[in-house]
């Protein structure tokens, strides 16, 4: 089985390039030319400009250019290639981030639900940047998407949020054919920036390339209790056939970890994530390359190979860890980390 996830990634990413250059030739759509404007509030421009290209029989092309645009939630839809040279940032209001549906394989807010509470109703904020059941799209450029982390870090620590969890900055829930970033020469690159909560989480996905992106949550020179508490870097959860490869991860919690639904609920929509490498990414700050802790889909068929690991803030964490509880496990097999390097993982655990 070893021998067979390096083949299995080549074929992948072979066949999401060949995806993308589909789109290579497709129409751009720039914000500006539906009102956006550079430091303000952009967001009917930006989802007025994400609802023409969606007419496109081929795709599109939605362009951020450069300077500083403010905007509420989006949604990306299928055969769209979103891309970023500017800043997009989120707006700092929580009222524009509307509850949504728990995750069907979870039954609870993975903020503030944990396994045993909440288990019905709404009590989730719209991720920021959201994408449903779509096909063939690409989240690239060389800008930035902020999260505005630190107005939902306040909330977190004061305690207002109200019974509704933290956004995720990116989630791309039943997508397929997806790509996040794209080949660079590393001059430029996709950031994802700041997040409230964790940073790209792709869900009940098949064939994902996550590559040459940075991922940063706010700065913090010291690790304590309110110190970007669980921004995660990259969340695969009941996920197929993923590749992720050459990124920059410096974040609060797991750099990477993969994921199958919790409880009761993650037994019934019984969908594992496999078929996973990880590999060439350098990790500054965090909590290393993970398994679980909600596995109760069940994980199998996991590289983690030749990343690089070096935490300066000695927050706690390790460089390879298998987690679960009781209640949200699930069977974990198949799983090797190789020629990982770790110059520092953190301080001891308790």
């Amino acid at each position: 089985m070893y021998r067979m996830w390096p083949t299995s990634s080549i074929s992948l990413l072979l066949l999401i390039q060949y995806l993308i250059s589909s789109l290579v030739h497709c129409r751009v759509y720039n914000i500006e030319d539906y009102g956006a404007r550079t430091d303000e509030d952009c967001t009917e421009a930006i989802r007025n400009t994400l609802k023409a290209a969606a007419l496109e029989t081929h795709g599109a092309e939605v362009l951020i250019p450069k300077g500083n645009f403010i905007s509420a939630p989006i949604n990306i839809t299928s055969n769209i290639i979103f891309r970023v040279n500017g800043k997009l940032k989120a707006v700092k209001d929580s009222s524009r981030y509307p509850p949504v549906s728990l995750i069907p394989s979870y039954g609870y807010d993975l903020d503030i639900g944990h396994f045993s509470t909440n288990s019905s109703g709404h009590f989730r904020h719209h991720p920021f940047i959201w994408s449903i059941n779509a096909t063939n799209i690409t989240i690239c450029g060389n800008g930035i998407i902020d999260g505005s982390g630190s107005y939902w870090l306040e909330k977190f620590h004061d305690k207002t949020l109200n019974k509704v969890g933290r956004p995720h900055l990116m989630e791309i829930m039943g997508g397929k054919d997806v790509t996040i970033g794209e080949k660079t020469d590393g001059s430029s690159r996709l950031t994802l920036l700041n997040s409230g909560f964790w940073t790209l989480h792709p869900i009940y996905c098949n064939n994902v390339h996550i590559h040459n992106i940075n991922i940063v949550a706010s700065h913090c020179k010291t690790w304590n209790d309110k110190c970007n508490p669980n921004i995660d870097g990259i969340d695969v959860d009941s996920s197929t056939n993923v590749l992720i490869e050459n990124n920059h991860i410096s974040v609060g919690d797991d750099h990477v970890t993969i994921l199958s639904g919790g409880g009761d609920a993650g037994r019934k929509f019984n969908m594992p994530s496999k078929n996973i490498t990880v590999k060439n990414n350098i990790l500054g700050t965090g909590m290393g390359l993970s398994i679980g802790s909600s596995v109760s889909g069940g994980i199998e068929d996991v590289l983690y190979y030749n990343n690089t690991m070096n935490e300066t803030r000695m927050q706690w964490g390790q460089g390879s860890h298998i987690k679960t509880r009781v209640g949200i496990g699930g069977y974990i097999r198949n799983i090797v980390w190789d020629s990982n390097i770790y110059y520092n993982t953190g301080s001891g655990g308790e």
